[in-house]
């Protein structure tokens, strides 16, 4: 399996359960402006300053398949950006499994296509 994928499953998922737990207790207590801001900050450190730190120490290549996976994140932008701005702020269950399900599909989808990429 390359390395990507690692990074993508399983790197991701156990960096990002401190932070799904701190959003559920948030979430449970009513808080939902750390939810969102947890998620954002979190986003926003690690795109700013943890990946250009390391570029810095080591240039990094972007692997096969980096492009489409940079273009998917930001195809979910533009799909999750407007919920916070027309949706009055709402993010309803619908919405949350929809992009469960759609981060599941393109998750298989690279392990799968991977080696013929």
């Amino acid at each position: 399996m390359p390395p990507v994928i690692v990074g993508m499953l399983v790197i991701a998922i156990g960096t990002s359960l401190p932070e799904l737990i701190t959003s559920i207790f948030a979430a449970l207590k009513g808080e939902t402006d750390l939810c969102v801001g947890n998620v954002i900050g979190s986003n926003i450190f690690n795109g700013l300053f943890v990946l250009p730190i390391s570029a810095l120490i080591y240039p990094l290549m972007v692997p096969d398949g980096g492009g489409l996976d940079i273009l998917v994140s930001l195809i979910f932008a533009v799909f999750l950006i407007p919920i916070f701005i027309w949706g009055k702020g709402i993010m309803n269950r619908q919405a949350g499994i929809l992009f469960v399900v759609a981060y599941i599909a393109y998750m298989t989808f690279r392990v799968t296509v991977a080696k013929s990429m």
